[in-house]
This record gives C-alpha cells, sequence and structure tokens, in this order.
C-alpha cells in the first residue's frame, strides 16, 4: 500500500471515530435538551457524509450516515 493510501485511510479512521464520538456526545445531551443533542449530533453527520463523499463504494460509511440520520431524525 503506498503511503499516502495508508495516511488517507487512517485519517478516514479518525474522522470515523470523531463521528461516533459526536453521535454519543448527542445521545448524552439528549437526556436534558433537544438543542444541545441537535448541537452535537450534525457535527456528527457532516463528518459522515464527508466520509461517504471521499469513499462512496465504502458500505461501512453509508451505513454508518444511514444510522445518523436514523438517530438524529428519531431523537430530535
Amino acid at each position: 500500500m503506498h503511503v499516502g493510501a495508508r495516511h488517507a485511510l487512517a485519517h478516514n479512521s479518525y474522522l470515523q471515530g470523531l463521528a461516533r464520538s459526536f453521535n454519543k456526545l448527542g445521545y448524552l445531551g439528549e437526556r436534558t435538551d433537544a438543542a444541545e443533542a441537535r448541537a452535537w449530533f450534525v457535527p456528527g453527520l457532516e463528518i459522515r457524509w464527508r466520509l461517504v463523499a471521499l469513499e462512496p463504494e465504502n458500505t461501512t460509511y453509508l451505513r454508518d450516515l444511514s444510522n445518523s440520520f436514523n438517530s438524529s431524525a428519531v431523537r430530535i
């Protein structure tokens, strides 16, 4: 694997983890305030959109984006 490809893969993995963290913080925020929850869910959605745009054939990214839409729509 080319060094640039490894770097991109590591970067995408970091972004995926960051989006997951925003989503989890949204779950915590929803316990007290829907606006606070939304403030956490939105950045996670934006990151997941970015990942899908970078790798539209990546089914994991597509699934995560779908789950994020479901989570934010149901909870907010």
